[in-house]
């Protein structure tokens, strides 16, 4: 119903999609002037990457194609992948059990390590789903960063935090983040019209 947008500043530079047509009527009547579509993330493609991607994907659903699949919440930490820019953030909200386990969830991890440096995760009230039925959940917020060479590794560990005040967060966590990338945005926006460019001629070769 757009309640991630409350708090973004621009409202023609936020691009969402939600399979829920009734929320999606709700937030383009709440903020017209955004970029929103109705349709399911797997179909979602947006002509421009992002500087953050964040939301509540869905919960523990295997998705994929034929053999190959993947739990919900790594298809979409790799559909933000494709949509970020090189620095980009991803936040997004998973169950606690979501790579949890550096044993269990070795390769996972290795895939994540390959796509993200981790800023920051720790849990979240376990009544955060009560209002649609769910009264005991345990959920973590997890803040990643996608892969630059102008960015510090941060490589990924299942320790979380305590649950952290908002402000908290900014401060300690995502602040510094922001600072380093800003430090060194022309490298990293060349760096960004490389992937891009990579990236176009493979999809022209996988279309020809």
């Amino acid at each position: 119903m757009g309640n991630f947008f409350n708090y973004l500043p621009t409202e023609e530079n936020l691009y969402g999609t939600e399979i829920d047509i009734k929320a999606v009527k709700i937030a383009q009547y709440l903020y017209p002037k955004a970029n929103l579509q109705y349709g399911d993330i797997r179909e979602y493609n947006p002509i421009l990457s992002g500087d953050i991607v964040f939301g509540n994907p869905p919960f523990n659903l295997e998705w994929g194609d034929g053999e190959i699949s993947v739990c919900s919440q790594m298809y979409y930490c790799k559909k933000a992948y494709q949509v970020l820019k090189n620095g980009g953030l991803l936040v997004l909200l998973a169950p606690a059990s979501f790579l949890a386990d550096d044993f269990s969830n070795k390769g996972e991890i290795e895939e994540i390590n390959q796509m993200f440096n981790l800023i920051v995760q720790f849990p979240l009230s376990t009544d955060l789903f009560q209002e649609y039925g769910v009264v005991s959940f345990q959920t973590k917020a997890m803040i990643l960063q996608k892969k630059s060479q102008y960015v510090t590794t941060r490589p990924y560990t299942p320790k979380q935090e305590p649950m952290l005040p908002a402000e908290e967060v900014y401060r300690n966590y995502v602040c510094p983040v922001l600072q380093e990338r800003k430090k060194n945005a022309a490298k990293i926006y060349f760096e960004n019209q490389k992937t891009d460019l990579e990236g176009e001629k493979e999809r022209t070769f996988q279309a020809k």
